[in-house]
C-alpha cells in the first residue's frame, strides 16, 4: 500500500501523484490525504494503474470527474473510501464489483444510486455512510426494495444493513 499525504505531508501535489502513477503501474492500494490533490491525480491513477484494488481518499478534492475514470478503468477495484461533498450519483454509477464502500460527509448521493451499486456489486460486504443523509428522489423506497429483490437472491440476508436502512430514508428536502 502507498500512503501519500497526512500530517507533515500536505505538500503532496497532483504532479507527484501523476509521476508516481506513471512509474509504478502495479499499485494495488493507494491512500491519498492531501488537500492539494485533485481530480488530475485520480485520472492519472485510472490511466496508469489499472490493477488498483483499494482507494482511500481523505482531505482530497475528488469529484465525479476523478471517481468516474477510476470506476471505469480499474476493473479490480473492490474497496473505495472517500470523504467528499462533491461526489454525486454519477460518480457512484461508475463503480461496480465492490466489496467495501465508505462514504463520509456527503449529501449528494441518493439511496437509489446506492441500491443500483448494490445490484452491480453482489459481493458488497461492508457499507458505511457516516454523515450522509442518503435521500431518495420522491417517494421511491418501495421501488428501491423492489430493485434489490429483483436483482439479488436474498437481499435481507446478503445486505442486511442496506435493507434495514431503506425504511428510514426520507425524501430530499425533509432531512
Amino acid at each position: 500500500e502507498i500512503l501519500l499525504g497526512g500530517p507533515g505531508y500536505d505538500d503532496i501535489s497532483d504532479e507527484s501523484i501523476v509521476a508516481l502513477a506513471s512509474r509504478c503501474r502495479r499499485l494495488r492500494e493507494v491512500t491519498l490525504a492531501s488537500s492539494y490533490i485533485t481530480d488530475v491525480s485520480f485520472k492519472a491513477l485510472a490511466r496508469y494503474t489499472s490493477c488498483l484494488r483499494r482507494l482511500k481518499v481523505h482531505k482530497c478534492q475528488i469529484t465525479d470527474a476523478g471517481l468516474i475514470p477510476i470506476g471505469q478503468q480499474c476493473p479490480q477495484l473492490h474497496t473505495v473510501s472517500f470523504k467528499s461533498p462533491f461526489i454525486t450519483d454519477d460518480g457512484i454509477a461508475a463503480l461496480s464489483g465492490l466489496t467495501d464502500l465508505y462514504i463520509r460527509d456527503n449529501g449528494e448521493v441518493t439511496a437509489y444510486a446506492i441500491a443500483r451499486l448494490v445490484v452491480r456489486s453482489p459481493d458488497l460486504d461492508w457499507f458505511d455512510t457516516f454523515g450522509c443523509p442518503l435521500w431518495y428522489p420522491g417517494d421511491h423506497s418501495s421501488e428501491l426494495v423492489r430493485l434489490l429483490h429483483e436483482h439479488l437472491p436474498n437481499p435481507e440476508q446478503s445486505h442486511p444493513r442496506i435493507m434495514e436502512m431503506l425504511p428510514a430514508l426520507t425524501p430530499r428536502g425533509q432531512h
